[in-house]
């Protein structure tokens, strides 16, 4: 499995190279995504702006037995590259960790 390397950019190499170990052994599952949407309304105050703005949500298998609960925000470039990312999880990181990568 090859994962978006531009992650290494955002999150740093050790977390996207766990966060893609997680992936590759099938530790996470996604649940819910919605692609940006360029004809969508714009945003109220405090919502997503689903016109620019990708969102994914899932779980993962962390250590343990622990699961934990995953969402992310993602913007792509024109070409398909990921310019901007921000993940939240219910782990002790909370954000940007290796199951949201």
């Amino acid at each position: 499995m090859q994962g978006p390397v531009e992650l290494v950019g955002i999150v740093g190499a050790p977390t996207y190279s766990r966060g893609l170990k997680y992936a590759e052994n099938g530790h996470c599952r996604i649940e819910r995504r919605e692609d940006a949407i360029p004809s969508a309304q714009p945003p109220l105050p405090g919502q997503r702006d689903r016109r620019t703005t990708s969102w994914v949500k899932g779980m993962c298998l962390g250590s343990g037995s622990n699961v934990y609960n995953v969402e992310a925000e993602y913007r792509m470039s024109r070409s398909g590259v990921i310019t901007s990312m921000t993940g939240w999880c219910s782990c002790p990181v909370a954000m940007d960790c290796k199951h949201s990568v």
